[in-house]
């Protein structure tokens, strides 16, 4: 979702309208940084949180984000791969506290 962040005149109002469309509050989907261990899942957490939404914009033939559709197949996949860092999310940030 790279192409939305750095393209304020076309694309990210229409992710906007998509958003307002579907209730979902407006967010642009966090980047992975690898520098931060659990940015992976705050990324992949928003992206399934708005999946409809990155389904319908990918759908626009017009945005050309065509590239980054994301068939169900692999929605599944995302979601596995979130379930699996989310315990990692909650383990790591219970061992922090404690230490």
């Amino acid at each position: 979702m790279y192409r939305i962040k750095n393209s304020s005149t076309l694309i990210l109002p229409q992710w906007y309208r998509i958003l307002d469309s579907l209730s979902l509050e407006e967010q642009v989907i966090p980047h992975n940084i690898h520098t931060r261990w659990n940015a992976t899942y705050d990324m992949l957490d928003c992206a399934y949180k708005y999946r409809k939404a990155i389904n319908e914009i990918t759908d626009i033939q017009d945005m050309k984000l065509r590239q980054y559709e994301i068939n169900t197949c692999k929605w599944e996949i995302v979601q596995q791969l979130h379930d699996l860092l989310k315990v990692s999310f909650f383990l790591l940030s219970i061992t922090a506290y404690e230490a």
